[in-house]
Parts: C-alpha cells; structure tokens; sequence
C-alpha cells in the first residue's frame, strides 16, 4: 500500500530518483522495487550444480524464472557471480547503472508456473558465500539490480557490454 505524506519526495530528492514509499501488509511481507535485475547463466550453472542439478540451457533459463529477473545474461565461460562486478551495462541502445546485489526471499524455493515448495533449498545453497548483512538484517543475494541510465530497446540476442 502506498503511504501518504511528504516521504517520498523528501526520499527522492536525497536519492535523486522517484520513490515511492508503500507498506508491505502483513507480517513478514517484502516489497521490493529494483527497476531491472540481472543475473548470469554462469550464476545459474552454479547453483544448479550446488542443488545438485544437471541442467541444459533451456531448462536452466526455465529455472531461472523463480528469480523474476529482468535480465538474464548469458555469460559464457565467466566465473559465477560475474555480475557482482558490474557497475554499468550497454545492451542493445540501453545503458544500466548497476546499483548492488539483490537480496533474495523464500518464494525462490517455489516451482515456477506451479507455486509448489520445493525440497531442494536454493537460498541455503546460496547461503554459505552469498549472505550479506545490511540494515534489514542478514540476506542471501543472488544477481544485481541497476536503474536506467539510459533508455533504449533491449532485444533477445543483444550484446551486453558490462564495465
């Protein structure tokens, strides 16, 4: 729900971008307002092989919706968690600012298309080297966020250039 009030333009002055500030209903309720998340095929080939899974590219693209990220790159040969080191991307005529890592929830365990729990953990797998503590507490991330620097078209297929 949005709140009402001068917040949000105190807030986006001081960020220099819009904010909207809303409260999440409920205990244990999160919303989070990343503009566009990115996150790697070399970051996903990783954690499917901590959960133990074998999977081909379709099939790790498939996984890969429980992340609802915007963007998914594919990466090639890069170390995982390549993305962690982006500050900027160029794809296709769109330029992103790479804001910080993406702290992730419970929903990942759910099916995507389905909505059924998982056995398989993929935030404890994550857990061990991808936790970080900031002001809401200790998060498992996994991927980065960015805001639009530039606005453009993005197509399937357009070459990323990170900096």
């Amino acid at each position: 729900t949005v709140v009402e009030g001068p917040w949000a333009a105190l807030l986006s002055g001081y960020l220099q971008r819009d904010v909207a500030v809303a409260e999440a209903q409920g205990a244990g309720q999160v919303v989070f307002g990343g503009p566009v998340t990115v996150l790697t095929t070399s970051s996903l080939r990783e954690l499917a092989r901590r959960l133990g899974r074998d999977l081909d590219d379709s099939a790790l693209l498939l996984d890969s919706e429980r992340f609802r990220s915007t963007l998914v790159v594919d990466s090639g040969d890069a170390p995982p968690f390549v993305e962690d080191t982006w500050r900027r991307l160029v794809v296709g005529d769109t330029v992103l600012r790479v804001r910080g890592a993406v702290p992730r929830c419970a929903v990942v365990r759910l099916t995507p298309g389905v909505g059924q729990l998982e056995s398989l953990d993929p935030l404890r797998a994550l857990a061990a080297d991808r936790t970080e503590i900031n002001l809401r507490g200790r998060e498992v991330i996994f991927g980065v966020d960015a805001d639009v620097e530039v606005a453009g078209t993005i197509s399937l297929g357009d070459v990323v250039q990170p900096s």
